[in-house]
């Protein structure tokens, strides 16, 4: 990193807010369903990503801002290498929190999820997509992230005309 590409940490708070924030409406947006009242719909939403973006900002502060501070002079801080840390930020705890069922037996209309204990094929496989759900809402949040905490180089006013304009021979 170069001396001119610092990041403040306000610049940086805000943007794990904001992708903490992004990262629930995201996950969140897709079952928002409200019913004949809209009005109670909407406050029951608002209500979950408000409490749901508390959450993840504490996680982000907690795991993912120090992580950031520790790698972001290894690695350039660049759009793919923060949408594949929001990517596994968000795999990771979803992962964890469903590797043993907790139920000994689940099922979904007539789907059987779990059995005996243990998930069952069709188990595994909503297990799967809804890890790689919970990890795209994560790499949104990681853009976010990037969008709003990538260093800003100065702009340069004024200063000698290159050689050649435009990389053209004259």
């Amino acid at each position: 990193m170069m001396a001119d590409e610092t990041v403040s940490l306000s610049r940086v708070a805000f943007a794990a807010l904001l992708a903490s924030f992004s990262a629930v409406l995201a996950g969140t947006l897709p079952w928002f369903e409200p019913g004949d009242n809209w009005a109670q719909g909407l406050q029951f939403f608002a209500l979950i990503v408000g409490i749901g973006t508390v959450l993840i900002a504490c996680y982000v502060a907690v795991i993912a801002l120090p992580l950031y501070a520790a790698l972001r002079t290894r690695w350039p801080h660049t759009w793919w290498r923060s949408a594949l840390a929001g990517f596994v930020l968000g795999v990771v705890p979803y992962a964890l929190l469903n590797a043993s069922p907790g139920y000994e037996e689940l099922q979904l209309g007539d789907t059987v999820m779990i059995r005996a204990g243990h998930y069952t094929e069709a188990g595994w496989n909503r297990m799967l997509w809804n890890g790689f759900e919970t990890g795209l809402d994560g790499a949104l949040g990681g853009l976010v992230f990037w969008i709003v905490a990538r260093p800003r180089r100065p702009k340069q006013k004024g200063g000698p005309l290159p050689d050649r304009p435009f990389g053209c021979s004259m």
